[in-house]
């Protein structure tokens, strides 16, 4: 019936399998088992933890409803976040003269501002050295301070690495509108 010797173990162990799954749910539902309860004892306890929930989030949910019952007058006059009024009418409006809107910038103002930036980014620049060129092979490279850079690369400060030669590398400068 079965052809080699693997088959009949496995048609052997069935049976046996049969009975320990046939013990097991015997003694955990017929009331055999070490703890004792059984499926009555199991449908309890859940029922219990049923009831119990329930009884909590009923419970939680009536303080809610209290907490929330808190009138409007009373929540604002305990509002650790409320802007406290002057109590001088006089102080108040001396305080709201003293706050004035700043001007707006002229082209004059952004032009400086403008090439107060470039300078920073040039000097930023100019602290770091280029201490190796690679130009053979098919894209050069260069050591700029710590990093190494390639064509289109960008730098610190914003610049764009636009060539590298010989001679060290050409960069542009970012133009940034303020």
């Amino acid at each position: 019936m079965f052809p080699n010797a693997k088959d009949r173990r496995k048609a052997a162990a069935i049976p046996v399998l049969v009975l320990i799954l046939g013990y097991v749910l015997w003694s955990q539902f017929a009331g055999g088992g070490s703890e004792g309860g059984g499926a009555a004892s199991m449908l309890t306890t859940a029922a219990e933890n049923f009831i119990r929930s329930r009884r909590e989030t009923a419970e939680a949910l009536e303080e809610l409803n209290r907490m929330s019952a808190v009138d409007l007058d009373s929540a604002l006059e305990h509002d650790p976040f409320a802007v406290l009024a002057p109590l001088d009418p006089e102080q108040a409006a001396d305080e709201d003269d003293s706050e004035e809107l700043p001007e707006e910038p002229t082209l004059e103002d952004l032009s400086e501002l403008r090439e107060q930036k470039r300078e920073e980014q040039i000097s930023t620049l100019q602290k770091l050295k280029v201490t190796a060129v690679l130009t053979s092979g098919g894209q050069p490279s260069a050591l700029f301070g710590s990093e190494v850079v390639h064509i289109g690369d960008t730098l610190p400060g914003g610049a764009t690495v636009v060539a590298i030669d010989r001679s060290g590398i050409v960069v542009r400068l970012p133009e940034e509108s303020l």
